[in-house]
Protein backbone atom coordinates (compact mmCIF):
# COMPACT_ATOMS: atom_id res chain seq x y z
CA UNK A 1 0.00 0.00 0.00
CA UNK A 2 2.88 2.33 0.75
CA UNK A 3 4.37 1.80 -2.66
CA UNK A 4 0.94 2.58 -4.54
CA UNK A 5 0.35 5.57 -2.40
CA UNK A 6 4.36 6.82 -2.86
CA UNK A 7 3.74 6.44 -6.94
CA UNK A 8 0.52 8.10 -6.34
CA UNK A 9 2.25 11.47 -5.19
CA UNK A 10 4.88 10.90 -7.83
CA UNK A 11 2.41 11.18 -10.27
CA UNK A 12 0.76 14.12 -9.33
CA UNK A 13 3.92 16.21 -8.39
CA UNK A 14 4.98 15.48 -12.46
CA UNK A 15 1.77 16.34 -13.78
CA UNK A 16 1.85 19.34 -11.67
CA UNK A 17 5.13 19.91 -12.66
CA UNK A 18 4.52 19.27 -16.03
CA UNK A 19 1.14 21.79 -16.22
CA UNK A 20 3.04 24.37 -14.66
CA UNK A 21 5.74 24.34 -17.47
CA UNK A 22 2.65 23.94 -19.91
CA UNK A 23 1.60 27.08 -18.83
CA UNK A 24 4.39 28.94 -18.65
CA UNK A 25 5.40 27.86 -21.91
CA UNK A 26 1.77 29.46 -23.38
CA UNK A 27 2.56 32.34 -21.50
CA UNK A 28 5.68 33.09 -23.05
CA UNK A 29 4.29 32.37 -26.92
CA UNK A 30 1.57 34.73 -26.35
CA UNK A 31 4.31 37.11 -24.95
CA UNK A 32 6.54 36.40 -27.98
CA UNK A 33 3.17 37.31 -30.50
CA UNK A 34 2.38 40.37 -28.85
CA UNK A 35 5.00 42.01 -27.51
CA UNK A 36 5.55 45.30 -25.26
CA UNK A 37 5.43 48.19 -27.78
CA UNK A 38 6.94 51.55 -27.21
CA UNK A 39 5.56 54.14 -29.57
CA UNK A 40 6.49 58.20 -29.37
CA UNK A 41 3.45 60.28 -30.12
CA UNK A 42 2.16 63.51 -29.03
CA UNK A 43 5.21 65.84 -29.79
CA UNK A 44 4.23 69.64 -29.46
CA UNK A 45 5.29 72.92 -28.72
CA UNK A 46 4.25 76.22 -27.42
CA UNK A 47 4.24 78.97 -28.95
CA UNK A 48 3.82 77.22 -32.04
CA UNK A 49 5.30 80.34 -33.86
CA UNK A 50 8.99 80.79 -33.54
CA UNK A 51 8.62 84.41 -33.67
CA UNK A 52 6.66 84.72 -30.65
CA UNK A 53 9.35 83.64 -28.25
CA UNK A 54 13.53 82.72 -27.84
CA UNK A 55 12.33 79.52 -26.18
CA UNK A 56 9.74 77.14 -26.81
CA UNK A 57 8.13 74.25 -24.16
CA UNK A 58 7.85 71.50 -25.89
CA UNK A 59 6.60 68.15 -24.77
CA UNK A 60 6.20 64.19 -26.07
CA UNK A 61 4.84 60.71 -25.23
CA UNK A 62 6.90 57.13 -24.83
CA UNK A 63 3.40 54.88 -24.65
CA UNK A 64 3.67 51.45 -24.60
CA UNK A 65 1.07 50.16 -27.23
CA UNK A 66 1.59 46.48 -26.26
CA UNK A 67 0.33 43.78 -24.12
CA UNK A 68 3.51 42.82 -22.30
CA UNK A 69 4.99 45.51 -19.59
CA UNK A 70 8.10 47.37 -20.94
CA UNK A 71 11.29 48.20 -18.84
CA UNK A 72 13.20 50.87 -20.48
CA UNK A 73 16.67 50.62 -20.05
CA UNK A 74 17.75 54.04 -21.78
CA UNK A 75 16.75 56.77 -23.62
CA UNK A 76 17.75 59.33 -25.98
CA UNK A 77 16.04 62.61 -26.81
CA UNK A 78 17.32 65.54 -28.51
CA UNK A 79 15.96 68.86 -30.21
CA UNK A 80 18.18 69.49 -33.25
CA UNK A 81 18.10 72.68 -35.52
CA UNK A 82 19.01 71.29 -38.90
CA UNK A 83 18.97 72.72 -43.19
CA UNK A 84 17.54 69.89 -44.62
CA UNK A 85 17.44 66.43 -43.69
CA UNK A 86 18.77 65.53 -40.43
CA UNK A 87 22.30 63.86 -40.79
CA UNK A 88 23.57 60.59 -41.67
CA UNK A 89 24.98 59.81 -38.32
CA UNK A 90 22.36 60.47 -35.63
CA UNK A 91 23.43 63.35 -33.47
CA UNK A 92 22.09 62.26 -30.33
CA UNK A 93 24.08 59.45 -30.19
CA UNK A 94 27.20 61.91 -29.59
CA UNK A 95 27.93 61.43 -25.07
CA UNK A 96 27.50 65.72 -25.21
CA UNK A 97 24.09 65.66 -26.70
CA UNK A 98 22.51 62.20 -25.32
CA UNK A 99 19.23 63.41 -23.75
CA UNK A 100 18.97 67.20 -24.21
CA UNK A 101 15.09 66.52 -23.32
CA UNK A 102 16.02 65.75 -19.44
CA UNK A 103 14.74 63.09 -18.06
CA UNK A 104 11.43 60.98 -18.35
CA UNK A 105 8.71 62.25 -15.91
CA UNK A 106 5.86 59.55 -15.15
CA UNK A 107 2.82 59.81 -16.68
CA UNK A 108 -0.86 59.45 -15.28
CA UNK A 109 -0.86 56.03 -13.17
CA UNK A 110 2.43 55.20 -13.64
CA UNK A 111 4.36 55.17 -10.12
CA UNK A 112 8.21 54.23 -11.94
CA UNK A 113 9.29 55.90 -15.29
CA UNK A 114 11.19 52.66 -15.71
CA UNK A 115 8.64 50.24 -15.96
CA UNK A 116 5.50 51.18 -18.46
CA UNK A 117 2.29 48.32 -18.56
CA UNK A 118 0.15 47.45 -21.64
CA UNK A 119 -1.62 51.22 -22.10
CA UNK A 120 0.71 53.57 -19.46
CA UNK A 121 2.90 56.58 -20.92
CA UNK A 122 5.54 58.68 -19.59
CA UNK A 123 7.16 62.27 -20.37
CA UNK A 124 9.49 64.30 -22.04
CA UNK A 125 9.12 67.75 -20.85
CA UNK A 126 11.39 70.24 -22.13
CA UNK A 127 12.57 73.77 -23.57
CA UNK A 128 14.09 74.57 -26.80
CA UNK A 129 16.02 77.55 -27.38
CA UNK A 130 15.25 79.84 -30.58
CA UNK A 131 17.95 80.13 -32.69
CA UNK A 132 18.29 83.56 -34.01
CA UNK A 133 17.75 82.94 -37.91
CA UNK A 134 15.06 80.42 -37.35
CA UNK A 135 13.41 81.16 -40.40
CA UNK A 136 15.99 79.19 -42.99
CA UNK A 137 16.00 75.75 -40.68
CA UNK A 138 14.24 73.28 -39.72
CA UNK A 139 13.25 71.65 -36.35
CA UNK A 140 13.61 68.30 -35.03
CA UNK A 141 12.72 66.04 -32.23
CA UNK A 142 15.15 63.13 -32.89
CA UNK A 143 15.78 60.07 -30.01
CA UNK A 144 15.53 56.11 -29.10
CA UNK A 145 14.03 54.49 -26.17
CA UNK A 146 15.68 50.98 -25.61
CA UNK A 147 13.78 48.51 -23.51
CA UNK A 148 12.80 45.13 -22.56
CA UNK A 149 10.04 42.87 -21.84
CA UNK A 150 8.99 40.02 -19.70
CA UNK A 151 11.54 37.79 -21.70
CA UNK A 152 14.44 40.44 -21.53
CA UNK A 153 14.12 40.94 -25.32
CA UNK A 154 15.90 44.12 -25.75
CA UNK A 155 13.93 46.05 -28.24
CA UNK A 156 14.05 49.61 -29.88
CA UNK A 157 12.04 52.05 -30.86
CA UNK A 158 14.14 55.07 -32.87
CA UNK A 159 12.39 58.50 -33.49
CA UNK A 160 12.54 61.29 -35.71
CA UNK A 161 10.10 64.21 -35.94
CA UNK A 162 10.04 67.53 -37.92
CA UNK A 163 8.08 70.55 -36.98
CA UNK A 164 6.07 71.46 -40.29
CA UNK A 165 5.38 75.11 -40.10
CA UNK A 166 2.29 75.06 -43.16
CA UNK A 167 0.63 72.26 -40.25
CA UNK A 168 1.90 73.90 -37.49
CA UNK A 169 2.35 69.98 -35.85
CA UNK A 170 6.07 67.58 -35.91
CA UNK A 171 5.58 64.75 -38.73
CA UNK A 172 7.12 61.51 -38.80
CA UNK A 173 10.33 61.60 -41.02
CA UNK A 174 10.48 58.95 -43.75
CA UNK A 175 14.15 58.05 -42.87
CA UNK A 176 14.33 54.26 -41.10
CA UNK A 177 17.95 55.49 -39.49
CA UNK A 178 15.46 57.71 -37.54
CA UNK A 179 11.78 56.35 -37.41
CA UNK A 180 11.78 52.64 -36.99
CA UNK A 181 11.46 49.91 -34.52
CA UNK A 182 14.06 47.39 -34.02
CA UNK A 183 13.33 44.64 -33.75
CA UNK A 184 9.94 44.88 -36.04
Amino acid sequence: MFWVTLAGVVVVALYTTVAAWQAELTRNQISLGYPARLRIMDVWILPNDFALSKELRASASVINTGRETATITDTWCLPYWETGKPPMIRPYLDPAHKNLCGDLTAGPGVTDTKVLDPGRNDLWNFTIKVPDKYAAIDLYILGAVAYSDRLTERRWVLFGRRYDRTERRFIAVNIPEYENQIPE
